[in-house]
Protein backbone atom coordinates (compact mmCIF):
# COMPACT_ATOMS: atom_id res chain seq x y z
CA UNK A 1 0.00 0.00 0.00
CA UNK A 2 1.38 3.34 -0.81
CA UNK A 3 2.62 5.64 2.13
CA UNK A 4 -0.45 8.11 1.08
CA UNK A 5 -2.86 5.53 1.64
CA UNK A 6 -1.74 4.68 5.40
CA UNK A 7 -1.47 8.46 6.45
CA UNK A 8 -5.47 8.92 4.68
CA UNK A 9 -6.48 5.73 6.73
CA UNK A 10 -5.15 6.90 10.33
CA UNK A 11 -6.38 9.66 10.32
CA UNK A 12 -9.84 8.58 9.22
CA UNK A 13 -9.57 5.82 11.96
CA UNK A 14 -9.03 8.52 14.36
CA UNK A 15 -11.60 10.59 13.68
CA UNK A 16 -14.18 7.96 13.37
CA UNK A 17 -13.32 6.99 17.01
CA UNK A 18 -13.94 10.48 18.02
CA UNK A 19 -16.97 11.03 16.51
CA UNK A 20 -18.27 7.68 17.82
CA UNK A 21 -17.27 8.81 21.37
CA UNK A 22 -19.28 12.12 20.80
CA UNK A 23 -22.04 10.27 20.03
CA UNK A 24 -22.48 8.32 22.45
CA UNK A 25 -22.64 10.61 25.27
CA UNK A 26 -24.94 12.77 23.22
CA UNK A 27 -28.72 12.06 24.45
CA UNK A 28 -30.88 12.52 21.19
CA UNK A 29 -34.26 14.00 22.08
CA UNK A 30 -35.77 15.26 18.96
CA UNK A 31 -36.50 13.29 15.68
CA UNK A 32 -35.27 16.19 13.68
CA UNK A 33 -32.07 15.87 15.27
CA UNK A 34 -31.73 12.24 14.70
CA UNK A 35 -32.73 12.91 10.82
CA UNK A 36 -29.88 15.88 10.92
CA UNK A 37 -27.59 12.91 12.18
CA UNK A 38 -28.43 10.15 9.61
CA UNK A 39 -27.82 12.82 6.75
CA UNK A 40 -24.55 13.34 7.71
CA UNK A 41 -23.31 10.04 8.35
CA UNK A 42 -24.64 8.59 5.55
CA UNK A 43 -22.85 11.56 3.40
CA UNK A 44 -19.61 10.78 5.03
CA UNK A 45 -18.54 8.18 2.54
CA UNK A 46 -18.47 10.99 -0.23
CA UNK A 47 -16.18 13.08 2.07
CA UNK A 48 -13.12 12.89 0.49
CA UNK A 49 -10.12 14.91 2.77
CA UNK A 50 -10.36 14.29 6.75
CA UNK A 51 -10.52 18.03 7.88
CA UNK A 52 -14.08 17.97 5.92
CA UNK A 53 -15.14 14.88 7.88
CA UNK A 54 -13.94 16.73 11.54
CA UNK A 55 -15.83 19.82 10.56
CA UNK A 56 -19.30 17.71 9.85
CA UNK A 57 -18.76 15.56 13.01
CA UNK A 58 -18.04 18.72 14.91
CA UNK A 59 -21.10 20.22 13.78
CA UNK A 60 -23.21 17.67 13.98
CA UNK A 61 -22.34 17.25 17.62
CA UNK A 62 -22.94 21.20 18.24
CA UNK A 63 -26.61 20.97 16.62
CA UNK A 64 -27.18 17.90 19.20
CA UNK A 65 -26.24 19.67 21.98
CA UNK A 66 -28.40 22.76 21.33
CA UNK A 67 -31.34 20.74 20.16
CA UNK A 68 -31.20 18.95 23.58
CA UNK A 69 -31.20 22.09 25.56
CA UNK A 70 -33.66 24.20 24.31
CA UNK A 71 -36.71 21.43 23.58
CA UNK A 72 -35.75 20.51 27.50
CA UNK A 73 -36.20 24.52 28.21
CA UNK A 74 -39.43 24.66 25.74
CA UNK A 75 -40.72 21.96 27.62
CA UNK A 76 -40.45 23.03 30.88
CA UNK A 77 -42.34 26.48 29.88
CA UNK A 78 -45.01 24.47 27.92
CA UNK A 79 -45.67 22.10 31.00
CA UNK A 80 -45.98 24.96 33.31
CA UNK A 81 -48.71 27.14 30.95
CA UNK A 82 -50.25 23.72 30.35
CA UNK A 83 -51.49 23.36 33.76
CA UNK A 84 -52.09 27.21 34.35
CA UNK A 85 -54.65 27.15 31.30
CA UNK A 86 -56.17 23.84 31.81
CA UNK A 87 -56.36 22.86 35.31
CA UNK A 88 -54.97 19.37 34.30
CA UNK A 89 -55.28 16.73 37.68
CA UNK A 90 -52.59 15.23 39.59
CA UNK A 91 -54.00 11.81 37.53
CA UNK A 92 -53.93 13.32 34.56
CA UNK A 93 -50.80 14.65 34.75
CA UNK A 94 -49.47 11.20 35.99
CA UNK A 95 -50.81 9.75 32.93
CA UNK A 96 -49.23 12.47 30.72
CA UNK A 97 -45.50 11.73 32.19
CA UNK A 98 -46.24 8.09 31.58
CA UNK A 99 -46.51 8.57 28.21
CA UNK A 100 -44.00 11.05 27.91
CA UNK A 101 -41.23 8.19 29.64
CA UNK A 102 -42.91 5.79 27.04
CA UNK A 103 -41.68 8.37 24.47
CA UNK A 104 -38.31 8.90 26.00
CA UNK A 105 -37.47 5.08 25.60
CA UNK A 106 -38.61 4.88 21.42
CA UNK A 107 -36.88 8.14 21.14
CA UNK A 108 -33.22 6.20 22.80
CA UNK A 109 -34.06 3.20 20.82
CA UNK A 110 -34.22 5.72 17.96
CA UNK A 111 -31.06 7.21 18.85
CA UNK A 112 -29.08 3.82 18.77
CA UNK A 113 -30.54 2.87 15.32
CA UNK A 114 -28.95 6.47 14.57
CA UNK A 115 -25.69 5.61 16.31
CA UNK A 116 -25.39 1.92 14.34
CA UNK A 117 -26.11 3.89 11.51
CA UNK A 118 -23.15 6.47 12.10
CA UNK A 119 -21.16 3.35 13.26
CA UNK A 120 -21.90 1.73 9.66
CA UNK A 121 -21.05 4.32 7.62
CA UNK A 122 -17.78 5.05 9.50
CA UNK A 123 -16.64 1.69 8.84
CA UNK A 124 -17.71 1.36 5.76
CA UNK A 125 -15.27 4.62 4.84
CA UNK A 126 -12.47 2.87 7.16
CA UNK A 127 -13.10 -0.36 4.65
CA UNK A 128 -13.26 1.34 1.54
CA UNK A 129 -9.73 3.52 2.34
CA UNK A 130 -8.35 0.59 3.54
CA UNK A 131 -9.19 -1.23 0.40
CA UNK A 132 -7.30 0.74 -2.13
CA UNK A 133 -4.07 -1.30 -2.79
CA UNK A 134 -2.37 -3.29 -5.05
CA UNK A 135 -4.89 -5.47 -7.07
CA UNK A 136 -4.96 -9.12 -6.22
CA UNK A 137 -3.31 -11.35 -8.83
CA UNK A 138 -5.97 -13.58 -10.25
CA UNK A 139 -4.56 -16.75 -12.73
CA UNK A 140 -7.00 -16.94 -15.60
CA UNK A 141 -5.74 -19.82 -17.02
CA UNK A 142 -6.35 -23.75 -16.61
CA UNK A 143 -3.63 -26.95 -16.79
CA UNK A 144 -4.96 -30.43 -18.08
CA UNK A 145 -5.13 -32.72 -15.20
CA UNK A 146 -4.54 -36.07 -17.73
CA UNK A 147 -1.96 -38.23 -18.62
CA UNK A 148 -2.27 -37.68 -22.32
CA UNK A 149 -4.44 -34.99 -23.31
CA UNK A 150 -7.70 -33.22 -22.87
CA UNK A 151 -10.64 -32.96 -25.82
CA UNK A 152 -11.77 -29.72 -26.33
CA UNK A 153 -15.37 -29.91 -27.59
CA UNK A 154 -17.59 -27.28 -29.96
CA UNK A 155 -20.29 -27.49 -26.93
CA UNK A 156 -20.36 -27.90 -23.25
CA UNK A 157 -21.33 -31.86 -23.74
CA UNK A 158 -19.42 -34.89 -24.18
CA UNK A 159 -20.77 -35.87 -27.35
CA UNK A 160 -20.37 -32.51 -28.67
CA UNK A 161 -17.37 -32.95 -32.00
CA UNK A 162 -13.81 -32.61 -30.73
CA UNK A 163 -12.63 -29.76 -32.14
CA UNK A 164 -8.63 -29.58 -30.30
CA UNK A 165 -6.95 -31.24 -28.14
CA UNK A 166 -5.00 -29.98 -24.94
CA UNK A 167 -1.99 -32.03 -23.99
CA UNK A 168 -0.36 -33.09 -20.54
CA UNK A 169 1.58 -29.85 -18.99
CA UNK A 170 -0.12 -27.36 -21.53
CA UNK A 171 -2.54 -24.26 -20.73
CA UNK A 172 -5.35 -22.28 -21.62
CA UNK A 173 -6.90 -18.69 -21.08
CA UNK A 174 -10.32 -18.94 -19.47
CA UNK A 175 -12.90 -17.21 -21.59
CA UNK A 176 -16.20 -18.39 -19.18
CA UNK A 177 -16.32 -20.67 -16.40
CA UNK A 178 -19.32 -22.53 -15.81
CA UNK A 179 -20.33 -25.10 -12.95
CA UNK A 180 -19.27 -28.40 -15.36
CA UNK A 181 -17.85 -26.66 -18.25
CA UNK A 182 -15.67 -24.07 -19.18
CA UNK A 183 -14.93 -22.15 -22.06
CA UNK A 184 -11.38 -22.07 -23.33
CA UNK A 185 -9.36 -20.78 -25.42
CA UNK A 186 -5.60 -22.32 -26.65
CA UNK A 187 -3.44 -21.85 -29.44
CA UNK A 188 -6.06 -21.37 -32.57
CA UNK A 189 -8.38 -23.87 -30.51
CA UNK A 190 -11.59 -22.54 -28.79
CA UNK A 191 -14.17 -24.41 -27.19
CA UNK A 192 -15.22 -26.37 -24.08
CA UNK A 193 -13.94 -28.48 -21.68
CA UNK A 194 -15.04 -30.55 -18.70
CA UNK A 195 -14.12 -29.08 -15.38
CA UNK A 196 -13.44 -32.73 -14.09
CA UNK A 197 -9.90 -32.55 -15.89
CA UNK A 198 -8.80 -28.91 -15.00
CA UNK A 199 -6.59 -27.28 -12.62
CA UNK A 200 -8.07 -23.93 -11.57
CA UNK A 201 -6.77 -20.73 -9.58
CA UNK A 202 -3.95 -22.30 -6.67
CA UNK A 203 -3.57 -25.47 -8.07
CA UNK A 204 -3.14 -24.57 -11.66
CA UNK A 205 -0.74 -21.74 -10.16
CA UNK A 206 1.25 -24.68 -8.25
CA UNK A 207 1.34 -27.04 -11.28
CA UNK A 208 2.67 -24.31 -13.66
CA UNK A 209 5.43 -23.61 -11.05
CA UNK A 210 6.73 -26.80 -11.12
CA UNK A 211 6.83 -27.06 -14.50
CA UNK A 212 8.82 -23.46 -14.04
CA UNK A 213 6.09 -22.10 -16.40
CA UNK A 214 6.90 -18.53 -14.73
CA UNK A 215 9.86 -16.80 -16.23
CA UNK A 216 11.47 -13.07 -16.06
CA UNK A 217 14.15 -12.29 -19.05
CA UNK A 218 15.65 -8.98 -19.09
CA UNK A 219 16.06 -6.97 -22.49
CA UNK A 220 18.39 -4.07 -21.16
CA UNK A 221 22.28 -4.28 -21.23
CA UNK A 222 22.52 -4.29 -17.44
CA UNK A 223 19.57 -4.10 -14.52
CA UNK A 224 19.56 -3.64 -11.47
CA UNK A 225 17.86 -6.19 -8.83
CA UNK A 226 16.53 -5.01 -5.79
CA UNK A 227 15.22 -6.20 -2.69
CA UNK A 228 12.62 -4.00 -3.10
CA UNK A 229 10.18 -2.71 -5.27
CA UNK A 230 11.86 0.88 -4.80
CA UNK A 231 14.57 2.59 -6.49
CA UNK A 232 15.97 3.29 -2.96
CA UNK A 233 16.18 0.03 -1.86
CA UNK A 234 19.61 -1.96 -1.90
CA UNK A 235 20.87 -3.57 -5.56
CA UNK A 236 21.61 -7.24 -4.69
CA UNK A 237 23.35 -7.57 -8.09
CA UNK A 238 23.44 -6.20 -12.01
CA UNK A 239 21.67 -8.57 -14.35
CA UNK A 240 22.81 -8.49 -18.10
CA UNK A 241 20.29 -8.86 -21.17
CA UNK A 242 19.19 -12.40 -21.51
CA UNK A 243 19.40 -13.10 -18.08
CA UNK A 244 16.28 -15.48 -16.84
CA UNK A 245 14.76 -15.56 -13.47
CA UNK A 246 11.66 -17.41 -12.23
CA UNK A 247 9.00 -14.87 -12.28
CA UNK A 248 6.71 -14.46 -9.14
CA UNK A 249 3.64 -12.75 -10.16
CA UNK A 250 1.41 -12.56 -6.95
CA UNK A 251 4.16 -10.63 -5.72
CA UNK A 252 4.38 -8.16 -8.54
CA UNK A 253 4.24 -4.64 -7.33
CA UNK A 254 2.98 -1.41 -9.66
CA UNK A 255 5.81 -1.17 -11.94
CA UNK A 256 8.14 -3.90 -10.36
CA UNK A 257 8.68 -7.37 -11.41
CA UNK A 258 9.24 -9.72 -8.51
CA UNK A 259 11.64 -12.60 -9.41
CA UNK A 260 13.77 -15.72 -7.24
CA UNK A 261 16.72 -13.97 -6.79
CA UNK A 262 18.20 -17.19 -5.69
CA UNK A 263 17.63 -21.16 -4.73
CA UNK A 264 16.98 -20.26 -1.30
CA UNK A 265 13.78 -18.59 -2.68
CA UNK A 266 15.02 -15.39 -1.74
CA UNK A 267 12.63 -12.33 -3.62
CA UNK A 268 13.86 -9.60 -5.88
CA UNK A 269 12.44 -7.04 -7.62
CA UNK A 270 13.41 -5.43 -11.31
CA UNK A 271 11.92 -3.18 -12.93
CA UNK A 272 8.90 -3.66 -15.18
CA UNK A 273 11.01 -0.93 -17.78
CA UNK A 274 14.13 -3.75 -18.45
CA UNK A 275 12.29 -6.93 -18.30
CA UNK A 276 9.56 -9.58 -20.02
CA UNK A 277 7.71 -12.03 -18.72
CA UNK A 278 6.63 -14.96 -20.23
CA UNK A 279 4.48 -17.95 -19.58
CA UNK A 280 6.46 -20.96 -21.44
CA UNK A 281 3.79 -23.91 -21.34
CA UNK A 282 2.51 -24.85 -24.63
CA UNK A 283 -1.01 -24.68 -26.24
CA UNK A 284 -3.47 -26.63 -27.54
CA UNK A 285 -3.55 -28.62 -31.42
CA UNK A 286 -6.38 -27.96 -32.96
CA UNK A 287 -7.48 -31.56 -35.10
CA UNK A 288 -6.55 -29.93 -38.51
CA UNK A 289 -3.01 -28.91 -37.01
CA UNK A 290 -3.08 -32.94 -35.70
CA UNK A 291 -3.48 -34.44 -39.17
CA UNK A 292 -0.90 -31.71 -41.11
CA UNK A 293 1.66 -32.65 -38.40
CA UNK A 294 0.92 -36.31 -39.05
CA UNK A 295 1.44 -36.41 -42.50
CA UNK A 296 4.87 -34.21 -42.25
CA UNK A 297 5.92 -36.80 -39.94
CA UNK A 298 4.97 -39.51 -42.46
CA UNK A 299 6.76 -37.44 -45.18
CA UNK A 300 9.60 -36.59 -42.87
CA UNK A 301 10.76 -41.02 -42.33
CA UNK A 302 9.99 -41.88 -45.76
CA UNK A 303 12.28 -38.89 -46.82
CA UNK A 304 14.45 -40.34 -44.17
CA UNK A 305 14.64 -43.89 -45.55
CA UNK A 306 15.16 -42.55 -48.98
CA UNK A 307 17.86 -40.78 -48.01
CA UNK A 308 19.22 -44.34 -46.73
CA UNK A 309 18.22 -45.93 -50.23
CA UNK A 310 20.43 -43.29 -51.96
CA UNK A 311 23.39 -43.82 -49.27
CA UNK A 312 23.89 -46.90 -50.01
CA UNK A 313 23.78 -46.41 -53.80
CA UNK A 314 26.64 -43.64 -53.62
CA UNK A 315 28.09 -46.54 -51.47
CA UNK A 316 28.34 -48.97 -54.80
CA UNK A 317 29.18 -45.96 -56.86
CA UNK A 318 32.49 -44.96 -54.60
CA UNK A 319 34.60 -47.46 -55.56
CA UNK A 320 37.80 -47.82 -54.13
CA UNK A 321 41.04 -46.42 -56.36
CA UNK A 322 43.33 -49.12 -57.78
CA UNK A 323 46.52 -49.03 -56.41
CA UNK A 324 50.04 -50.65 -57.25
CA UNK A 325 52.08 -51.76 -54.42
CA UNK A 326 54.73 -53.69 -54.49
CA UNK A 327 55.14 -57.26 -55.47
CA UNK A 328 55.09 -60.27 -52.80
CA UNK A 329 56.72 -63.03 -53.70
CA UNK A 330 55.51 -66.20 -52.50
CA UNK A 331 55.67 -70.05 -53.14
CA UNK A 332 54.07 -71.65 -55.86
CA UNK A 333 52.14 -73.67 -53.17
CA UNK A 334 50.82 -70.31 -51.87
CA UNK A 335 49.94 -69.49 -55.08
CA UNK A 336 47.27 -72.06 -55.46
CA UNK A 337 46.45 -72.02 -52.18
CA UNK A 338 45.14 -68.26 -52.62
CA UNK A 339 43.37 -69.12 -55.96
CA UNK A 340 41.56 -71.76 -53.80
CA UNK A 341 40.31 -69.23 -51.63
CA UNK A 342 39.20 -66.93 -54.61
CA UNK A 343 37.24 -69.84 -56.34
CA UNK A 344 35.76 -71.13 -53.10
CA UNK A 345 34.65 -67.63 -51.97
CA UNK A 346 34.41 -65.79 -55.40
CA UNK A 347 34.17 -68.32 -57.73
CA UNK A 348 30.97 -67.14 -59.59
CA UNK A 349 31.79 -63.20 -59.37
CA UNK A 350 33.37 -60.97 -61.93
CA UNK A 351 36.97 -60.95 -62.25
CA UNK A 352 37.19 -57.25 -60.15
CA UNK A 353 35.05 -59.51 -57.33
CA UNK A 354 37.69 -62.36 -57.45
CA UNK A 355 40.52 -60.08 -57.63
CA UNK A 356 38.90 -58.16 -53.94
CA UNK A 357 38.91 -61.27 -52.60
CA UNK A 358 42.31 -62.03 -52.90
CA UNK A 359 43.44 -58.50 -52.09
CA UNK A 360 41.65 -58.74 -48.87
CA UNK A 361 43.87 -62.02 -48.01
CA UNK A 362 47.19 -60.01 -49.32
CA UNK A 363 46.11 -56.86 -47.18
CA UNK A 364 45.54 -59.32 -43.58
CA UNK A 365 49.13 -60.66 -44.43
CA UNK A 366 50.70 -57.58 -44.57
CA UNK A 367 48.93 -56.21 -41.71
CA UNK A 368 50.39 -59.46 -39.45
CA UNK A 369 47.45 -59.78 -36.87
CA UNK A 370 46.32 -63.32 -38.75
CA UNK A 371 49.73 -64.24 -39.87
CA UNK A 372 52.45 -63.07 -41.98
CA UNK A 373 52.04 -65.95 -44.56
CA UNK A 374 48.93 -66.87 -46.69
CA UNK A 375 48.72 -70.04 -45.26
CA UNK A 376 48.21 -68.37 -41.69
CA UNK A 377 45.81 -66.01 -43.04
CA UNK A 378 43.84 -68.38 -44.59
CA UNK A 379 44.04 -70.98 -41.89
CA UNK A 380 43.35 -68.58 -38.94
CA UNK A 381 40.39 -69.51 -36.22
CA UNK A 382 37.66 -68.15 -37.27
CA UNK A 383 37.84 -66.68 -40.40
CA UNK A 384 37.76 -68.55 -43.54
CA UNK A 385 35.61 -71.07 -42.56
CA UNK A 386 35.88 -73.46 -45.48
CA UNK A 387 39.65 -73.74 -44.80
CA UNK A 388 38.80 -74.78 -41.09
CA UNK A 389 36.17 -77.24 -42.39
CA UNK A 390 37.98 -78.96 -44.77
CA UNK A 391 35.89 -77.52 -47.58
CA UNK A 392 38.95 -75.61 -49.22
CA UNK A 393 40.34 -79.17 -50.88
CA UNK A 394 37.29 -80.07 -53.00
CA UNK A 395 37.67 -76.05 -54.34
CA UNK A 396 41.33 -76.97 -55.53
CA UNK A 397 40.28 -78.86 -58.22
CA UNK A 398 37.76 -76.11 -59.05
CA UNK A 399 40.37 -73.65 -59.66
CA UNK A 400 39.93 -71.68 -63.02
CA UNK A 401 41.87 -69.33 -65.03
CA UNK A 402 40.63 -66.47 -63.85
CA UNK A 403 40.88 -67.54 -59.85
CA UNK A 404 44.86 -68.23 -60.56
CA UNK A 405 45.31 -64.53 -62.67
CA UNK A 406 42.94 -63.01 -59.48
CA UNK A 407 46.02 -64.53 -57.22
CA UNK A 408 48.94 -63.33 -59.38
CA UNK A 409 47.79 -59.98 -60.28
CA UNK A 410 47.15 -59.36 -56.28
CA UNK A 411 50.65 -60.60 -55.78
CA UNK A 412 51.84 -58.59 -58.04
CA UNK A 413 50.56 -55.28 -56.70
CA UNK A 414 47.23 -54.69 -58.13
CA UNK A 415 44.69 -53.95 -55.68
CA UNK A 416 41.56 -52.88 -56.68
CA UNK A 417 39.98 -52.50 -52.83
CA UNK A 418 41.90 -50.44 -51.08
CA UNK A 419 42.84 -51.17 -47.11
CA UNK A 420 39.54 -53.19 -46.51
CA UNK A 421 40.32 -56.65 -44.37
CA UNK A 422 36.57 -58.25 -44.22
CA UNK A 423 33.93 -58.75 -46.79
CA UNK A 424 30.55 -60.96 -46.38
CA UNK A 425 27.54 -61.57 -48.37
CA UNK A 426 25.97 -58.20 -48.58
CA UNK A 427 22.32 -59.47 -48.26
CA UNK A 428 23.54 -60.10 -43.78
CA UNK A 429 25.74 -57.21 -44.40
CA UNK A 430 24.75 -54.92 -40.77
CA UNK A 431 26.16 -51.56 -42.92
CA UNK A 432 25.16 -49.31 -39.55
CA UNK A 433 28.13 -51.26 -37.52
CA UNK A 434 30.42 -50.28 -40.61
CA UNK A 435 32.92 -47.57 -40.38
CA UNK A 436 32.93 -47.68 -44.11
CA UNK A 437 32.13 -50.25 -46.66
CA UNK A 438 31.93 -51.05 -50.22
CA UNK A 439 29.57 -53.70 -52.21
CA UNK A 440 31.21 -55.34 -55.50
CA UNK A 441 28.75 -57.73 -56.79
CA UNK A 442 27.31 -60.02 -54.32
CA UNK A 443 29.78 -58.98 -51.76
CA UNK A 444 30.13 -56.14 -48.71
CA UNK A 445 33.75 -54.66 -48.34
CA UNK A 446 33.91 -53.22 -45.04
CA UNK A 447 36.21 -51.71 -42.32
CA UNK A 448 35.32 -51.87 -38.33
Amino acid sequence: MKTKNKVTTAFIVSFALLFTIVGMSIYITKREAKKVSVEVAAGATAVESVDEINDLYLAVAQTNLDATTETSDADVQAKGLIKQETGISIKEENAQLDAEEDLTQELALDDETVHSAVSESVEEIITSTLSVSEPAFTFNKVLPKVNEFLNIRSKADSNAEVVGKLYKDSYAVILERGNEWTKIKSGSVEGYVSNEYLYFDDQAVTVAKSLDAFQAIVTAGSVNVRTKPTTESDVLSKATSGTKFTHVPEMDHEEWVAVLYDKDGKLAYISKEFVETKFTLKTAVSIEEEEKAKKEAKKAEEAKKEAATKALAEAKKHKPKTTNRAAITVSDEEIMLLATVVAMEAGGESYEGQLAVANVVINRMLDGYWGKTIKSVVYAPGQFSGANSGRIEKFAKRVTESNKRAAIEALAGNNNIGDYMYFRMKNTADYSSYKKYYVLGCHCFYSR
